[in-house]
């Protein structure tokens, strides 16, 4: 009849007219892994890469990372073919390789380095006493590496709402090689491990199971952190579209962090860091061990929790 041929017309005029559904907000920090084949932000990406040329400001070169270099490393990785991208991610990630590899040399014997792993204490320390936390604790999340890190950041707030507040989010630097039992070495002897570095064996493998999802304590050297490995347990088992499955690995990470957090006393000062990350090749395989941008720049942040508000 008119008024149903009406009606089925004015249905598929609000249909149309419907916007776009939004995207989940942890999309924003892998940007690329879901959004760059739909659309072109990765032509920006690559431009500012290719803009980059010769030696970088610390602050600079940790902004192009994390808004340019990570978003176009996880779209490539995610299927997108277009050879200037690459050209543009593969010179970005062989001159910081080699600069990164040439100036760690130096850091033992130099005050001139970015913050690292093996600072986290010392940092924690100096963010605690910023907020007037009563305790510090310094939580290890093995192979969280920096997009990660934000995922992990972002459900963690989420999931603890008014009883956490997040004071500090960094990046932070990873000590060549990018293994654990390096990161661990350097934790427990600061800059003597740079000076001289232990002979070490292949990182074992992390726990499996249940059990990589909870936080364990441990000493190191003279300090005490407590660690995660259920990034590292679950990033070694995926295969095939791994940027699209690190959100899901992120959420498991953030729930067994939510739960250390709820035994803390209050105003405890949590500083979760990763200690190295890896890189996604286009057969959909991880590697760590390197120098390139996604297994040394790993994400931090330091969050108040208990009594806050």
């Amino acid at each position: 009849s008119e008024s149903e041929s009406e009606s089925e017309s004015e249905s598929e005029s609000e249909s149309e007219s419907e916007p776009e559904p939004e995207p989940e907000p942890a999309a924003k920090h892998t940007a690329g892994a879901f959004v760059a084949v739909a659309d072109d932000r990765w032509r920006a990406w690559t431009l500012q890469l290719t803009a980059a040329r010769g030696p970088q400001p610390l602050a600079m070169l940790e902004k192009l990372f994390a808004e340019s270099y990570m978003p176009l490393a996880n779209a490539l990785a995610s299927g997108l073919e277009d050879t200037h991208a690459r050209h543009a991610h593969d010179e970005f990630a062989a001159t910081f390789s080699k600069g990164y590899s040439d100036a760690f040399a130096t850091f033992a014997s130099t005050t001139k380095r970015p913050k690292m792993v093996f600072d986290a204490h010392d940092v924690a320390a100096r963010v605690a006493r910023l907020h007037g936390a009563r305790t510090t604790r310094v939580l290890v999340v093995d192979g969280m590496r920096w997009d990660v890190a934000r995922v992990v950041e972002e459900r963690l707030m989420a999931m603890l709402g008014a009883r956490a507040s997040m004071t500090d989010e960094l990046l932070l630097w990873s000590a060549l090689p990018t293994t654990t039992l390096r990161q661990l070495e350097t934790i427990a002897r600061a800059v003597e491990a740079l000076r001289a570095p232990a002979q070490l064996e292949e990182d074992p493998d992390p726990p499996r199971g249940r059990t990589a999802e909870y936080v364990r304590r441990m000493r190191v050297g003279p300090r005490e952190i407590h660690k995660l490995d259920v990034v590292e347990a679950r990033v070694r088992t995926l295969r095939g579209r791994i940027v699209e499955q690190l959100p899901a690995v992120a959420e498991i990470a953030a729930e067994a962090i939510a739960r250390h957090a709820e035994t803390l006393a209050p105003r405890t000062l949590l500083f979760v860091t990763g200690d190295h990350g890896f890189t996604i090749d286009r057969a959909g395989m991880t590697r760590q061990g390197g120098a390139s941008p996604e297994e040394v720049l790993v994400g931090a942040f330091a969050l108040l929790v208990g009594d806050v508000h």
